[in-house]
């Protein structure tokens, strides 16, 4: 974690522009009027974030603030606010007053790295001294925060299918989306859509249109998205690997079916356990309905 908060920061500071530095010579880096969706949502979160950490220090629930500071360093701030900025590129300001307000909470829990880190951004004044970040309630936005999730789940679905047909990292895949009265919405997020890691080479997107065979399908609150196969994938071969895998997994649910059924089992091992393997046995079976759904649409 230490190292993800050092990279973060060597990231927003050596990518320097006349914004950034502007930026770092003023005592708080002003908010611009006009914000991306990924700006308002980013903005969003780390507001709520400090609201809920100060309401979880004040309880001197020490471990459960650090958990909430390491959810947002690394599952927002880093895995999708940072990556979307190398394609908005027009946000230093968000980058810089996010960066700030996080070492001063940080600071707390890991003084010295993150004393060392600020040095680079306000060498005149010490960390230890710095006042402690306030919550902007005009910031929290309910309605970004929803139109982002949509836009985060199309990514993960996209990567997912690419993941679940094992579609080699090199291919590139054409994708369409029919999007309804979000169209306009997703039409405007489509570069980043392209450039989060999904591997696309065309992005169409339509209010609606006819089912497409042969293809990958996930529908997220009333959108469609349809990745054509045919052109990247061997069907024979793919239907070979995923009928293996399908084995494999029905053997490995029988396996832990006939564990729970054995009575002195339940009864003797530790509930942790047990829960454990009902939870084995839910994921198992959520996995197998995946590689049949898979099989089906290449059939």
């Amino acid at each position: 974690l230490v190292n993800k908060i050092w990279n973060i920061s060597r990231y927003i500071i050596s990518n320097s522009s006349v914004k950034r530095v502007q930026a770092k010579l003023q005592p708080e880096p002003k908010i611009p009027n006009e914000l991306t969706v990924a700006d308002k949502w980013i903005l969003s979160k780390f507001n709520t974030l400090k609201k809920n950490l100060d309401n979880a220090l004040e309880k001197y629930r020490f471990s459960q603030a650090g958990e909430m500071l390491r959810s947002f360093t690394w599952d927002e701030f880093a895995d999708w606010y940072l990556e979307i900025s190398k394609t908005e590129k027009n946000n230093d300001a968000v980058l810089m007053h996010i960066l700030k307000n996080l070492l001063r909470m940080w600071h707390p829990f890991i003084p010295f790295v993150t004393e060392a880190i600020w040095e680079n951004l306000d060498p005149k004044h010490d960390l230890i001294i710095s006042h402690w970040p306030l919550i902007d309630e005009k910031l929290i936005d309910i309605e970004a925060e929803k139109q982002f999730e949509l836009l985060k789940n199309i990514v993960i679905e996209i990567r997912n299918a690419r993941q679940g047909y094992k579609i080699e990292a090199k291919k590139k895949i054409n994708v369409l989306i029919y999007a309804g009265k979000q169209s306009a919405f997703i039409e405007s997020q489509s570069a980043i859509i392209k450039d989060l890691k999904t591997g696309i080479n065309n992005l169409e997107i339509k209010k609606s249109g006819e089912k497409i065979s042969k293809a990958s399908y996930k529908s997220i609150g009333g959108i469609e998205i349809y990745i054509p196969l045919e052109s990247v994938l061997d069907f024979e071969k793919e239907k070979k690997r995923l009928r293996k895998e399908l084995e494999q997994n029905e053997q490995f649910l029988k396996t832990i079916k006939v564990k729970l059924q054995n009575q002195k089992f339940v009864s003797s091992a530790p509930e942790e356990i047990v829960q454990k393997e009902k939870e084995k046995l839910t994921f198992q079976k959520e996995k197998i309905q995946k590689i049949k759904a898979f099989i089906k649409t290449i059939e």
